[in-house]
């Protein structure tokens, strides 16, 4: 064999282990919610990637529990319905990738505060304290800013309504 060839592999079945997240609403359940629980609680860059990661990746067991239907128009259906899901996307990607090279990347970046900890005042009624939700957003190609917050909460109630169908 030439220097620096390899030999082919032959084509192996595709294997689906059992890692204890059998349905799509295991892992919503599972994975997804508790992943907006701690972006809720620490809004931060790294707790939002950890989000989009688990709720873009639920499209994957729900494509498989359908049938496998072809991939791209399942894709293309989801994003119509929500299209904060095709955003999630972008950010579950970004936080894989050092660089996104499809042509459908909205993603221009994170911007704003991160959040985290409570914060406390005193007023006419006495002590109150809040959590520090933070500023953080999606922001497009375009400029345009989506709150973390509002969207991930709009792609789990999605999420919520699609795996009932």
């Amino acid at each position: 064999m030439a220097k620096g060839r390899t030999k082919a592999k032959s084509p192996k079945a595709p294997v689906t282990p059992d890692i204890g997240f059998n349905s799509p609403h295991d892992w919503l359940e599972y994975n997804v919610l508790p992943a907006l629980a701690e972006f809720s609680e620490t809004p931060q860059r790294a707790s939002a990637i950890r989000f989009a990661k688990a709720a873009w990746h639920l499209h994957d067991r729900l494509w498989h529990q359908r049938g496998k239907p072809n991939r791209e128009k399942f894709v293309a259906g989801l994003f119509a319905a929500c299209p904060d899901l095709a955003r999630v996307r972008d950010l579950a990607d970004a936080g894989k990738h050092h660089q996104l090279d499809r042509p459908s990347v909205t993603l221009a970046g994170i911007a704003g505060a991160e959040g985290g900890g409570t914060s406390e005042s005193c007023g006419p009624f006495g002590m109150t304290s809040s959590m520090d939700r933070g500023s953080l957003a999606f922001v497009d190609n375009n400029g345009s800013r989506y709150d973390l917050h509002t969207m991930f909460r709009q792609v789990v109630r999605f999420w919520q309504s699609e795996i009932k169908k």
